[in-house]
């Protein structure tokens, strides 16, 4: 383990406030994106030389941002880079190959050219950390205006929007099950969220946790778990383990009786994210984030603990036949960043094996590794990042078990999810489209076989035929395989009539005849026949009976259980009605007003144009006694004209 602090200006001098290495390594380098309070996004090559030593150069320097950039990370994939800043505004980045045409002075000088791919609006104040789904199709995002926000990357808008918080959301994270996403918030609260349901599946506050007294006795207390926003940290970076076993939490306190507060770092298991498995004590500095290595290492044969199960003849687990925390067949390792120091840790032993301090001048701000695992990088408010290297086999040897694959499980995971999530979305349009598309639908149903004259009195009808389960094409997607959604609502003329429901008659439909017998239908002279029928119409042309309320002729009462003819109302009666209707009466007021609001318009015209007029008349009239023209062309001068000396 060698460690490097390059004497450069990262930003300005400024503080550097996050940093992330790509998950693709690059051949023998790598690549490095950091922010600060200058604004700038700058994307650094890393090469370890054979010394140990850690060689920096700049490749792009990205200056879309307006204020400072809190928080950068790379994509799982790789190939998108995005950045949050305190104006609320979050960007992805995209390397594209570089052209000169369109690129401004300062950006020429770049080795890489990197181009804004999409800009995210949704919150209101600073957005102070965020992270990506395994599948890089997502992005979560935590902010000052006490919310978070899932967004959909491809579509570049939001999903769904986290309002439980009752502080500034300093801290978020994914599952790389793609089951959970977490936020860590200043109101005390880690809250963890499903990604399917989009709700919150557990809220931890505070917990009972056995504490040793001064005389070595253990009893149990109830204390709270984290800081409040007394913090004097604007971040609480926490990360879930590769596997997404364990979810590591920064800025824990554990109260004792004695009022004293030890400042911890606590570890939860996904079996039971509802109470720590484990706290990790660093005494008097508060912590500030925590990053998992993404490899995972084969176990050490470290010495059992007493009063561990004794060992028998008959197979055991991987993790029985050496000292472990947990019961996994790998090691993990992972570093804790305090205020002034970094420490190193795994899961086989709750103390730490390495230990990273003297390093900056002020607080650290954020921790990143490199994918292989041989590359830890640290940034820190001083404006200055320390690189450590390690040589390979120093951590351990890489674990090649069943597990070696669950970043491609997690991957299918995570793309599964996301397929869910479309599907909804297109499901909800689909639902909201079918409004537009009820004219076309009308053509294929079908009306009941009995018509109004077929219905007895205080007899119900019921359809005749059984209803035809309607499916509709998805608009606009003939790239994609054909995918046919059942309807649940349609917008159109109902298919259930009934005695007291006045139906359109339409034309006559050949139907095969049943052996079903029916009785006569009762005998209706033809005044009251087209009366109650009405004209004769396509079924795609149906629309909805007006109540009779509004119209006085041509349909049935409802509630009337009797066919009978409605009252006639002569032509006064029906101009009546009309004029006196509420819709014209608005209507006339509109246009009464509108015709007042004209009147009032040219009145004003009209009246500056005679003051305009007035005016010029008593210039005109004045002319005369003020011999304006005469003293000019005498050729007086001015002040004796206007009697100023």
């Amino acid at each position: 383990m060698k460690i490097t602090i390059p004497e450069i200006s990262w930003h300005n001098r400024d503080p550097v406030f996050s940093l992330d290495v790509q998950a693709k390594p690059q051949d023998g380098w790598y690549r490095l994106a950091t922010a600060g309070t200058d604004t700038h996004v700058v994307i650094w090559q890393l090469r370890v030389l054979e010394n140990g030593a850690v060689s920096v150069e700049v490749l792009s320097d990205l200056t879309r941002h307006n204020r400072a950039v809190n928080v950068v990370r790379f994509a799982p994939e790789g190939d998108i880079l995005a950045s949050a800043d305190d104006e609320a505004a979050v960007i992805l980045w995209k390397k594209e190959e570089s052209s000169d045409i369109f690129m401004e002075e300062s950006e020429k000088e770049n080795r890489e050219h990197w181009t804004v791919w999409k800009m995210l609006r949704g919150h209101l104040e600073d957005v102070y950390d965020l992270c990506w789904s395994p599948c890089s199709l997502f992005l979560f995002t935590g902010a000052v205006d006490n919310a978070a926000i899932l967004w959909d990357v491809t579509k570049g808008k939001s999903l769904s929007l986290f309002s439980d918080h009752k502080g500034f959301v300093q801290g978020v994270a994914w599952d790389p099950l793609s089951q959970y996403i977490a936020t860590l918030c200043s109101d005390r609260y880690c809250r963890i969220f499903s990604v399917a349901s989009k709700k919150i599946a557990h809220r931890i506050y505070k917990t009972v946790l056995p504490i040793q007294n001064q005389d070595d006795t253990i009893t149990e207390k109830t204390t709270k778990l984290f800081y409040d926003d007394t913090l004097k940290s604007f971040c609480r970076r926490l990360s879930f383990s590769p596997d997404g076993e364990l979810l590591l939490t920064p800025s824990g306190i554990v109260e004792e009786e004695n009022g004293t507060i030890t400042n911890v770092t606590y570890v939860f298991s996904r079996h039971n994210l509802a109470k720590p498995v484990l706290y990790l004590p660093t005494k008097d500095k508060y912590t500030l984030a925590v990053r998992f290595c993404p490899v995972l290492f084969e176990l050490k044969p470290l010495p059992k603990e007493e009063g561990a199960t004794p060992e028998t003849a008959e197979a055991q687990e991987p993790w029985e036949e050496h000292g472990n925390l947990f019961h996994l067949p790998y090691r993990m390792v992972f570093a804790v960043a305090t205020q002034n120091a970094v420490l190193l840790y795994d899961t086989q032993q709750p103390v730490p094996f390495g230990r990273l301090s003297n390093i900056h001048y002020t607080r650290l701000s954020d921790l990143s590794w490199s994918s292989d695992g041989l590359l830890l990088v640290m940034s820190s408010t001083d404006g200055y990042c320390s690189l450590v290297s390690f040589t390979k086999g120093e951590l351990g040897t890489p674990y090649v078990g069943k597990t070696s694959k669950a970043s491609n499980t997690d991957k299918q995971n995570s793309c599964k999810v996301a397929e869910s999530v479309n599907k909804v979305e297109t499901e909800m349009e689909e639902e909201s489209k079918t409004k537009t598309v009820s004219s076309s639908l009308a053509e294929s149903i079908k009306p009941s076989s009995k018509t109004p004259e077929e219905v007895k009195p205080g007899h119900k009808t019921s359809d005749a035929a059984p209803k035809k389960q309607m499916t509709v094409r998805r608009a606009g997607d003939s790239s994609k395989t054909t995918k046919r959604i059942a309807l649940i609502t349609l917008s159109g003329p109902s298919h259930k009539t009934d005695e007291n429901t006045p139906v359109a008659r339409a034309e006559p439909l050949t139907t095969t005849a049943t052996p079903q017998t029916q009785e006569e239908p009762a005998e209706v002279d033809e005044e009251t026949r087209k009366r109650f029928e009405g004209e004769a119409v396509t079924p795609s042309k149906v629309t909805k009976a007006p109540s009779p309320s509004k119209t006085p002729t041509g349909k049935t009462p409802r509630r009337t259980r009797h066919l009978q003819p409605p009252p006639k109302h002569d032509q006064h009666d029906q101009h009546k009605t009309t004029v006196n209707s509420p819709r014209q009466m608005a209507g006339n007021v509109c246009r009464f007003f509108t015709q007042i609001k004209e009147l009032i318009i040219w009145s004003w015209s009209y009246l500056w144009a005679l003051w305009f007029l007035l005016v010029l008349a008593v210039v005109y009239y004045l002319r005369g006694p003020l011999k304006i023209t005469d003293n000019i062309a005498m050729g007086y001068p001015v002040h004796e004209f206007l009697n100023v000396s």
